[in-house]
């Protein structure tokens, strides 16, 4: 391990690997800890790591130069330790620091985002033009992986979407990248309203409607979910099930008449709890659909919320 803290121009690179139920807490923890970007690596990739075992995933941890992250693998050896407490079956390698020039921060990024066909969506970065078939592209470039359309939760979310899109509007919660809102406004969805309370997450989604030129269909909030008004044909929430559980209410009071709701970034063990949540509150269960470990919910309410 390089015990060692990035200079003015070195980016850092903490690199674990981890067995599935263990990624979503240890991408958590790490952008928590300061990370700009996240890749995830597994089996899947072509070509795949050398060594990876099956059901793992690679974790690549980006930090911009000047960050202190000398002391990052020891924490968070303690905390994945602590957290067999949960989950008891939780492997994983030893942490590992990385400095990274400019030249190895953008090759990096080169060969591992590719371009990716969701439906009619293709995500793709600035460097390989989207192809002449009448896909609807989405422009994601380096450095900001908060969603590239690779995570199984981003796929679930795109695939539901693109059956159901165009709506008149949609409200994408924790908007991440802004990967949903673009590709809501890229299928004709003319008033789409993006809410993140991450500061960082808000940056990337605005540079992103900027490359993507959006911006007149796309409107960007960086506060609570809670504090949006105003109602929506469709609402898209592709966050943990601790947060979207609270916002039950919330998406109900903002959620128009017989309007559809999509709810990701959950595992298949919690799909029954969450959608009771929601159910208690006049949601009614559509359907489900999984990828991986990782599922979605289609719901929909018969009946217009009232505000709190």
């Amino acid at each position: 391990m390089t015990n060692q803290r990035t200079n003015s121009h070195s980016w850092a690179q903490i690199e674990i690997t981890v067995n599935r139920p263990a990624v979503e807490i240890v991408c958590m923890y790490l952008f928590d800890a300061g990370a700009t970007g996240i890749e995830q690596i597994d089996e899947t990739h072509l070509p795949p790591p050398e060594g990876l075992i099956a059901d793992h995933v690679q974790i690549k941890a980006f930090f911009k130069p000047g960050s202190q992250v000398q002391l990052l693998p020891d924490k968070l050896t303690k905390f994945l330790q602590n957290s067999r407490t949960n989950l008891a079956d939780l492997t994983f390698s030893q942490p590992r620091i990385e400095i990274l020039n400019e030249e190895d921060w953008a090759d990096g990024w080169r060969k591992f985002f590719v371009p990716t066909r969701v439906g009619r969506f293709f995500i793709h970065p600035g460097w390989e033009n989207p192809p002449p078939d009448g896909s609807l592209a989405v422009r994601i470039d380096p450095g900001q992986a908060f969603g590239t359309g690779l995570h199984p939760t981003t796929r679930l979310c795109l695939r539901e979407m693109d059956g159901l899109l165009p709506v008149q509007s949609l409200l994408d919660v924790g908007c991440g990248s802004g990967i949903l809102a673009i590709a809501a406004a890229r299928s004709g969805v003319s008033r789409v309203l993006a809410v993140d309370n991450d500061p960082q997450a808000c940056l990337v989604t605005q540079q992103n409607l900027q490359l993507n030129d959006v911006g007149r269909q796309v409107s960007l909030v960086c506060a609570e979910p809670g504090s949006v008004t105003g109602t929506f044909e469709m609402i898209v929430a592709n966050i943990l099930s601790s947060v979207l559980v609270p916002l039950a209410p919330d998406l109900g009071r903002l959620l128009q008449k017989n309007g559809t709701l999509l709810l990701s970034g959950l595992l298949h063990e919690e799909e029954r709890s969450v959608a009771d949540s929601f159910i208690k509150v006049g949601f009614t269960q559509i359907s489900s659909e999984r990828e991986e470990e990782w599922s979605l919910l289609r719901l929909t309410r018969t009946s217009q919320g009232k505000a709190k």
